[in-house]
C-alpha cells in the first residue's frame, strides 16, 4: 500500500468514526461534525481530477468510493441521510474557503464564498424583505412562501442566464447553490424515501 493510499485509509477511517459519534449524539455534538468536516478536507487534498488538479469539488469516482464507505461505516440512518449531509456539506464549505486558496477553489468551479458569508448574506436580504412587508406576511404560511419562492424562479430562464456577465453569472451560481442545499435539508422533513447513500459531501 502507497503513502498516499495508508493516508486515505486514515483518513476515511477517522471521518467514519466522527461522523458516527455525531449520529450517535442524536445531533447534540456539533463538535463531532466539525472534526468530521476538517478530516474531509483533508482527504479531498488526497485526490485529484483526471487533469491533475486537486479535487477540492469532491467529484472522483475515486472520492466519492471513500465518502461511500464513510456513510456506510458511520451507520447514518436513511431518515437522516440529507440532513446529516447538507449539515456535513456546510462545516466542509467553510473549511475549504478558510484552508484553499481562491484561484485553487476557481480552478475546480468552486466560489472563494463560504456557505456561513452566504448565509449571512440571505439573512440580509429577508431581514431587508421583512422590512419592506414583502415577506412578513408570508411567514406564517409555510406552504404559501414555498410555491412563492418557486414561482419567483419561473421568472429566471436559462437564456438570461447565460446571457448574464461573468460577475452575476458568479451571484448566480451562489444563489443556486444555496437553494440546493436548502432544499437537500428540508426535503426529508415532508418526503419520506431511500436516500443514495455515498453521494459527495
Amino acid at each position: 500500500m502507497t503513502t498516499n493510499a495508508k493516508a486515505i485509509e486514515s483518513l476515511t477511517e477517522q471521518a467514519a468514526r466522527l461522523l458516527g459519534d455525531y449520529v450517535q449524539s442524536g445531533r447534540t455534538r456539533a463538535d463531532f461534525l466539525k472534526a468530521c468536516a476538517a478530516v474531509i478536507v483533508d482527504l479531498r487534498s488526497h485526490f485529484k481530477l483526471e487533469d491533475g488538479r486537486t479535487d477540492w469539488g469532491g467529484r472522483s469516482p475515486a472520492y466519492r468510493r471513500a465518502v461511500h464507505e464513510i456513510y456506510l461505516a458511520a451507520h447514518v440512518p436513511t431518515d437522516r441521510f440529507d440532513t446529516v449531509q447538507a449539515a456535513l456539506r456546510y462545516h466542509v464549505g467553510n473549511l475549504l474557503r478558510d484552508r484553499v486558496p481562491e484561484d485553487e477553489l476557481a480552478a475546480v468551479g468552486l466560489s472563494g464564498v463560504s456557505p456561513k458569508a452566504r448565509l449571512a448574506r440571505n439573512r440580509e436580504v429577508v431581514s431587508a424583505l421583512s422590512k419592506s412587508g414583502s415577506v412578513g406576511e408570508l411567514t406564517g404560511d409555510p406552504v404559501r412562501l414555498l410555491i412563492y419562492a418557486e414561482a419567483l424562479l419561473d421568472h429566471v430562464g436559462e437564456d438570461v442566464l447565460s446571457g448574464l456577465p461573468s460577475a452575476q453569472k458568479a451571484a448566480a451560481r451562489l444563489a443556486l447553490e444555496g437553494l440546493e442545499t436548502r432544499i437537500a435539508a428540508l426535503m426529508p422533513y415532508v418526503v419520506r424515501k431511500r436516500a443514495t447513500r455515498g453521494r459527495a459531501v
